[in-house]
């Protein structure tokens, strides 16, 4: 196995500082940069999560934030590679399910693998290229067994329009054309895509979001096995971040958007309907006067209900940008947010997707974010009087530039 119309509800919103202090922000890298792409996973297989950061500009270096769970918690950045002619997309995946991770990228126009082998606190990984070429600046990437044969196929999303799927048919790919956007334009225009099982017939289905409103907005393509049926959700629609997850709890798989829509500036649940309309019914969770840059779900204070983290693109002094918490009243019929705030975090630098994970290993989930290197910790279940339990401060440690480079 491989691991891998708007129902618009009038909302009261207010920034309330009682979760405020249970978040201490720290960069987690001292090699800040604002282009790139982040991962987390325990690549050296020692029980703690590492964070795998990738810088873009005219070549791409690839860091892995390694620390051994000893507190305070003491972070090391190890450079694993470095290349002109590497993308900073990729995906984490154990590909030979030889129980580790392994990352999937891009070398020039070919496809690879970056093949774990790691042992704890040493990381090490070989390039394994796969016979796939395809020409693109800045790819979107997933290995995933698309077709439930047991095999691992290749999908990769370009920000042109294109989308294709690769195959794997004894040892070698078939290439598979799914349509977004044809002809593809000139501008860049797919920004987010996801993988996610959205009819519930057990195949890995697309979700794909543009960033230019005028084109197509958010998209389903649903997998039929070997071809895709397209499914627009919205036209005409701005999209800047998407996640999939079952958000009423129902069953099936929702889809969570940010974006535009006209003038307004929204975090949209898109409520699965498919077995019975054939559509995806919206509601409005969060609005603001100004972008949001990204965002994820989480149920941050347990209560079986999804809260949302989400950037904030900064406009004006009026309109700061940031992070801010929305907690939800958990009452779907009548849901409402409220805003809280992240401390610490620069009103006016851009974040534009952040991670979800269990970071320091405290049983509750922490943010971490692609760019400017931030990690939020999370201290709601952790005793405010009881230092010992406290992860107080953070170490860096800069990367001496010959460790483990391929």
């Amino acid at each position: 196995m491989f691991r891998r119309l708007i129902s618009l509800i009038t909302l009261s919103f207010c920034t309330f500082s009682g979760y405020a202090q249970d978040f201490v922000t720290y960069k987690y890298s001292p090699n800040v940069y604002n282009n790139g792409y982040a991962g987390i996973a325990d690549f050296d297989l020692d029980g703690n999560k590492d964070i795998l950061n990738v810088k873009s500009f005219s070549f791409s270096e690839f860091y892995i934030h390694h620390h051994d769970g000893t507190l305070p918690i003491n972070f090391k950045a190890t450079k694993i590679l470095q290349s002109s002619y590497y993308s900073a997309a990729f995906d984490i995946v154990d590909k030979d399910a030889d129980g580790d991770m392994d990352i999937l990228t891009v070398k020039g126009n070919k496809i690879v693998f970056l093949v774990n082998k790691s042992t704890p606190g040493k990381f090490l990984f070989e390039i394994e290229s796969l016979p796939i070429t395809f020409i693109t600046k800045t790819p979107i990437l997933f290995s995933v067994d698309i077709n439930k044969d047991n095999n691992m196929d290749i999908v990769v999303g370009d920000m042109t329009g294109k989308i294709k799927v690769f195959y794997y048919k004894s040892g070698s790919y078939v290439e598979y054309d799914v349509d977004f956007i044809q002809p593809a334009p000139v501008e860049g225009n797919l920004h987010k895509l996801r993988l996610a099982d959205i009819n519930g017939d057990g195949l890995t289905d697309l979700v794909a979001g543009s960033l230019f409103g005028e084109k197509k907005g958010l998209i389903v393509y649903i997998n039929e096995g070997q071809s895709f049926k397209p499914l627009i959700v919205a036209d005409k629609i701005t999209i800047r971040d998407i996640q999939v997850l079952d958000f009423d709890h129902d069953g099936d798989v929702d889809i969570i958007s940010c974006g535009n829509i006209g003038n307004a500036k929204t975090i949209l649940w898109w409520e699965n309907d498919l077995n019975i309309t054939n559509k995806f019914v919206p509601t409005t969770l969060v609005t603001r006067n100004y972008d949001f840059d990204g965002f994820n779900a989480v149920d941050i204070n347990q209560d079986g209900a999804w809260d949302i983290v989400a950037s904030l693109k900064h406009q004006s002094d009026s309109n700061p940008g940031g992070l801010s918490l929305y907690i939800s009243n958990g009452k779907l019929e009548n849901i409402t947010f409220t805003e809280n705030k992240i401390p610490d975090i620069p009103k006016d630098v851009l974040i534009e997707s952040m991670l979800v994970s269990d970071v320091d290993n405290d049983g509750d989930q922490d943010f971490v974010t692609y760019t400017e290197q931030l990690w939020v910790e999370n201290r709601l279940n952790t005793s405010s009087t009881d230092e010992s339990k406290l992860q107080s401060q953070i170490i860096l440690n800069p990367n001496p530039a010959s460790d483990y480079t391929i």
